[in-house]
């Protein structure tokens, strides 16, 4: 059960770092004197190390354990976090991207990995929930920084966006110590088997990405997390600038969207002891279809009609897609197979990523040429070309009822 607690610990603490650079970057930006575009060195930056680390992590743990691991990655985490917070050389800055994203995608395989094989349907679905509680409190910490002025450690002018990194960074030193720590505990008692090298359970990294049992789960991840990324970015552009509503009026429904999504888990969690975890995947997804649809329908309404009917939609959006990613994680054992899952799940989570860098620039392009008007019927295929190919795909089979609380 304290495993459990700290898993959720832990995704809090990922969903924290996730939301501090886009109110950091204004004032990083101008301490460091790049250009406005130099945001996208810092992504990408972020995005290699995600990806390397992901797609490595089921080698890692097969040598060194998921406690370990867990260990490593929220220290470099820290460790780039304590650089944002200090340095003002780009060069440095960009190197604590890598760094940050090498940590977090490790910590997010790894929490992952642990949840698919030894949570229940429900406390994964609450433990991905929690993921939102951290990146709402992120851009808070970090919006108390900025706002008292200065540019961070060191600065006469007191807090400001170093500060803010400073701050999150104290925040999850005792998780590394407490990772440490409970290290054994992550692996059932024992020390990692020490398998050959990318080699987990029998299966090698290569095998297991030949495996159309992993390709097509790596595909569903791809699309749904374009999907949900796609819908909260491109929606505010698509109410204000497409059907004229005011600017506090879509930032509020674009906050419904991600409440819904967040909450959404926590109700489908509740539901999760009574339905097949496959069962809510499909249920969610239905939902979603509906509210696409209601989203693109508000483009039809005048304008007061038209904030009504696009809150409704996103709503149904995101509470739709609530259950699909932790479920689809928690189905990966039964699908992949044991010998691939941590593999599998570090496949997954790497396709998510590239799903979220890549799905909402395409739609950014169609819309530059059609207008913004094209994200209903994005979203709307979207989510149902994710239905057929995890209906068809066999993506939600394997897992049979959704587990029930272990003691």
């Amino acid at each position: 059960m304290w495993l459990r607690l700290i898993a959720f610990v832990a995704f809090v603490s990922l969903g924290l770092p996730d939301g501090l650079l886009g109110v950091a970057w204004p004032s990083m930006r101008e301490a460091t004197g790049v250009p406005l575009a130099a945001l996208g060195q810092l992504l990408a930056a972020g995005t290699a190390g995600y990806l390397i680390s992901s797609v490595a992590s089921g080698a890692v743990v097969s040598r060194i354990g998921v406690g370990r691991l867990l260990a490593g990655s929220t220290l470099l985490v820290v460790i780039a976090l304590a650089t944002l917070a200090a340095s003002r050389a780009w060069p440095m800055i960009l190197v604590a991207g890598v760094l940050s994203g090498l940590g977090a995608g490790a910590i997010d395989a790894g929490v992952n990995l642990f949840a698919a094989k030894a949570m229940s349907a429900r406390a994964m679905l609450f433990l991905h929930a929690s993921y939102g509680v951290g990146a709402t409190l992120g851009p808070m910490i970090m919006t108390a920084a900025v706002a008292r002025g200065g540019a961070g450690v060191g600065d006469a002018g007191g807090l400001g966006y170093g500060w803010g990194y400073g701050a999150v960074a104290g925040l999850m030193v005792p998780l590394i110590v407490v990772f440490a720590v409970t290290a054994r505990a992550w692996d059932g008692g024992r020390q990692p088997p020490g398998e050959s090298r990318g080699r987990v359970g029998g299966a090698t990294l290569r095998a297991s990405a030949r495996s159309g049992r992993v390709l097509v789960g790596v595909a569903a991840f791809v699309l749904y997390a374009g999907l949900e990324v796609t819908a909260g970015q491109w929606a505010y552009s698509l109410l204000t600038m497409s059907r004229g509503l005011e600017t506090a009026v879509a930032g509020t429904l674009v906050s419904v969207y991600w409440g819904a999504l967040t909450l959404g888990r926590v109700g489908f969690g509740l539901a999760a002891g009574r339905f097949a975890a496959s069962r809510l995947v499909v249920s969610g997804l239905v939902l979603a279809l509906v509210g696409a649809a209601v989203l693109w329908a508000g483009a039809a309404g005048a304008k007061e009609a038209a904030a009504w009917v696009s809150g409704v939609g996103l709503a149904l959006l995101g509470a739709g897609l609530a259950p699909v990613y932790p479920m689809l994680m928690t189905l990966t054992p039964g699908r992949a197979g044991e010998a691939m899952s941590g593999h599998a799940v570090g496949l997954q989570v790497a396709g998510a990523y590239v799903g979220t860098a890549t799905l909402p620039g395409l739609v950014g392009v169609m819309a530059a040429r059609w207008g913004l008007e094209v994200v209903g019927p994005a979203l709307l295929v979207g989510a149902g070309g994710l239905l057929v190919l995890i209906v068809a795909g066999g993506v939600a089979r394997g897992g049979g009822a959704a587990r029930q609380e272990r003691p």
